[in-house]
């Protein structure tokens, strides 16, 4: 379970160093989206691209929880016995 942890806890901060990189060569307003035609529907803000980043964060503080709550209850299962 610590080598699964220590994976999920890498990949996150590796992810968020790559967008923070990219983040900084980006230009102001990026295309976000293209349409069927192949032109750009919609533009924003290069900041748009840190949402999929704090979105692992909140996964991996949620899979560690979990992870350590069952990690948990198993300990306790086994005491039991």
């Amino acid at each position: 379970m610590k080598r699964a942890n220590a994976v999920v806890g890498i990949l996150v901060v590796l992810q968020v160093i790559v967008a923070a990189v990219f983040i900084s060569l980006m230009p102001d307003e990026v295309p976000v989206h293209m349409g069927a035609s192949g032109a750009f529907d919609r533009i924003g803000s290069k900041y748009e691209h840190l949402i999929l980043p704090g979105f692992s964060i909140v996964c991996a503080v949620l899979f560690f929880c979990v992870a350590s709550r069952i990690q948990l209850i198993s300990i306790k299962r086994i005491n039991a016995r």
